[in-house]
């Protein structure tokens, strides 16, 4: 009876790793060759130097970040790929600061979402033995090869998707609340969950009707045309 149990024991786990279940390992190049295609998401980072959540949406053309919309304290931050142009909208004061990086002399805008940035320290060669839930999902646990000047130590990265679902070791340099300006670079573990995979729409990037564009460009123009005409009082140094 005993050896009848333990042969059946046997014969499961032998149909589990045949059907692929049973899978040990992976490598990267493995795992992105059966995500399912991503177009857009809605995502949260949670990190500890933040009192809340971030939500950002992104929006996906080849493969590549097209658009990307992330909140701040008092409005957002628009990243417009195509068009080489970020805005920083104050939903206060129902205004947008537009910068053109291309007329600034800046390089062009990033063409990748969270996920590329993070995980280019990532080969396709790369290797992944372990598995780990994270937020109810399960993910593959990557780290970046060595020397290759990653961000983070380690990677969780879910195998329908290819999306990161957590970022271990993560340098970050932290708000510093005495306002002294203390930029000590610290580490931290940062989570990003989902909530809406190829369901964000293209008009969701749209500026809010009533919001006033301002150009950057202009306004420094404006602001060194009036130091121009009003420069500041000279002040005489001081007496011996």
């Amino acid at each position: 009876m005993r050896y009848g149990i333990m042969l059946l024991l046997v014969l499961l786990v032998s149909i589990l790793v045949l059907s692929g279940c049973g899978q040990q390992s992976t490598t990267y190049s493995e795992l992105l060759s059966k995500r399912a295609k991503v177009t857009s998401y809605q995502g949260t980072v949670n990190a500890s130097t933040r009192q809340k959540p971030m939500t950002m949406l992104v929006l996906m053309k080849n493969g590549k970040m097209s658009k990307m919309k992330s909140d701040m304290p008092s409005g957002f931050i628009l990243l417009d790929i195509d068009k080489n142009s970020m805005y920083i909208g104050d939903t206060t004061k129902h205004t947008a600061m537009l910068m053109t990086t291309d007329k600034m002399g800046s390089s062009k805008l990033p063409d990748m979402d969270f996920t590329s940035m993070l995980s280019a320290g990532l080969t396709e060669k790369t290797v992944s033995t372990k598995t780990e839930m994270v937020n109810g999902v399960k993910c593959w646990v990557f780290k970046p090869e060595e020397g290759s000047k990653s961000l983070v130590e380690c990677l969780y990265i879910d195998d329908q998707y290819g999306l990161i679902h957590k970022a271990t070791g993560m340098a970050n340099t932290p708000p510093d609340p005495s306002g002294k300006g203390n930029s000590e670079m610290k580490k931290e573990d940062v989570t990003f969950s989902y909530d809406r995979i190829n369901k964000v729409k293209e008009s969701e990037f749209a500026l809010p009707a009533d919001m006033k564009v301002m150009n950057m460009e202009d306004a420094m123009k404006g602001m060194m045309k009036g130091m121009s005409k009003n420069p500041p009082s000279s002040v005489p140094p001081p007496a011996p």
